[in-house]
């Protein structure tokens, strides 16, 4: 996350990776066990939850969108720019 115009982008890129790692991983257990279907669900309906938010507030633009984005909203605005890479 080296650069300052893209730091929020980035985050939710990691996320987003991450939340994908978690998918497979509940998918492929669940394939075994038939009790991760509850957690498999779940993690499902948080990324969607977690998709609507990011798009609602723009974390998921960059470059060619870069105005809609939130790091340039928060381009002025570090401190705030670090709280929601942090929360993300």
């Amino acid at each position: 996350m080296e650069n300052s115009q893209t730091v929020i982008f980035e985050a939710h890129s990691e996320c987003v990776e991450s939340f994908s790692q978690l998918i497979s991983t509940l998918e492929l257990n669940q394939a075994k066990n038939p009790q991760f279907k509850s957690s498999l669900d779940d993690a499902l309906e948080e990324i969607d939850k977690y998709n609507l938010w990011a798009g609602n507030v723009g974390a998921i633009h960059s470059e060619a969108r870069y105005t809609l984005s939130l790091d340039y909203r928060l381009r002025e605005a570090s401190f705030f720019r670090n709280q929601v890479c942090w929360i993300v």
